[in-house]
């Protein structure tokens, strides 16, 4: 395809002078429907695209169009109809609108034949079941049945950010089906434990039972998705094995203006679960009783040196983790921010309650 974009853009497309206003806009009209309008230049340039969309009489007339008024030559815009019919032999494109697929009527039926899980004929018109179909798409249509997938690339594109300590999704195109499987990928499991009585009420042993809770928003009507940062790369992990491309607009926070003094040497099991977890800057450290977890998360703080919460269950612990800063990261407890046991600062390193926390928030 890479030939005919070249020869593409060897057309110019330019309107002609003293258009009056009704011209003008005819103009604009028929542009539009071959063309897209390319700042940098101020040229129309044809697009393969919107080429393919187009049917035997629609194509005729902007042609003509164009000719009448255009700077079009006739030999561009003969190129012009070679091209269309070497795109109509050989590939087919996806509008952004219902994601239907347009193209050579015989193309489509080979498409949806070859091709049924992921394209669909619905009253004549064919489409895409959904937009996690078009990354299959894409691969399996050029290597089986040699069709070109023509598409808008913001379609399979997904822009994160932060705001206010979530996630914010943003996609091109999202549909139910879409969502549906984001939604699903959102919903974390978890066990609670069961007794089991016998027929005196006595215990006779227990069973887990698997309990869920949705963990994410789906808001396919304004194609969002919003999620814990911790979610972040098991959807980032989804996006990119489903064949999307994602641009992060994330802004790390200010470092801390602290002066922090290293106090402590991490033993090897402590630095290897430390080294795995700074990979990704985020999850869950599980080690033995006592194995040092907190020097892990002192660890943490030193190399990371960005704003802290520490959650705690209890006021006594909350003291402890004032006594693990203060020796062993030289800073003294004034620096520091207490949520609970009547205290309610916050500091760049704020030790909290679970309770006060959620309180407060």
């Amino acid at each position: 395809m890479s030939g005919v974009h070249d020869r593409l853009r060897r057309v110019v497309l330019m309107r002609r002078r003293r258009l009056n206003g009704e011209q003008f806009q005819r103009f604009l009209e028929a542009a539009k429907k071959v063309a897209y309008f390319d700042s940098s230049t101020k040229l129309w340039i044809p697009s393969a695209k919107k080429l393919v969309e187009l049917e035997e009489e629609s194509f005729s007339k902007v042609i003509n169009d164009l000719v009448e008024l255009s700077a079009l030559r006739q030999e561009d815009a003969e190129e012009l109809r070679s091209i269309w019919l070497e795109l109509r032999r050989s590939a087919v494109a996806i509008a952004s609108e219902r994601l239907e697929v347009r193209g050579e009527r015989g193309l489509l039926h080979l498409l949806a034949s070859s091709m049924n899980d992921c394209v669909i004929s619905d009253n004549g018109t064919f489409r895409l079941r959904s937009i996690l179909c078009l990354p299959r798409l894409l691969r399996v249509a050029p290597a089986n049945i040699g069709v070109s997938v023509l598409y808008d690339e913001y379609l399979t594109r997904v822009v994160v950010e932060r705001r206010n300590g979530r996630l914010y999704w943003r996609f091109g195109y999202l549909d139910e089906v879409a969502a549906a499987a984001l939604s699903e990928i959102g919903t974390l499991k978890y066990y609670v434990e069961r007794a089991l009585l016998g027929p005196e009420g006595e215990y006779e042993g227990s069973e887990l039972v698997e309990r869920s809770i949705k963990a994410v928003r789906v808001l396919p009507d304004e194609r969002l998705l919003i999620t814990p940062v911790g979610l972040k790369h098991k959807f980032a992990n989804a996006l990119a094995s489903w064949g999307f491309s994602l641009e992060e607009r994330i802004e790390e926070l200010p470092d801390l203006q602290l002066p922090l003094e290293k106090r402590y040497e991490l033993f090897p099991h402590q630095q290897e679960a430390f080294s795995a977890w700074f990979k990704a800057k985020r999850g869950s450290i599980s080690i033995f009783t006592r194995g040092g977890k907190s020097f892990i998360a002192l660890e943490a703080i030193y190399r990371l040196r960005k704003p802290t919460l520490i959650l705690v269950t209890t006021r006594e612990l909350m003291q402890t983790w004032a006594d693990y800063i203060e020796r062993y990261l030289g800073l003294p407890r004034h620096r520091l921010g207490f949520v609970g046991g009547g205290d309610k600062k916050i500091s760049e390193i704020t030790i909290a309650t679970y309770t006060s926390a959620c309180l407060l928030y």
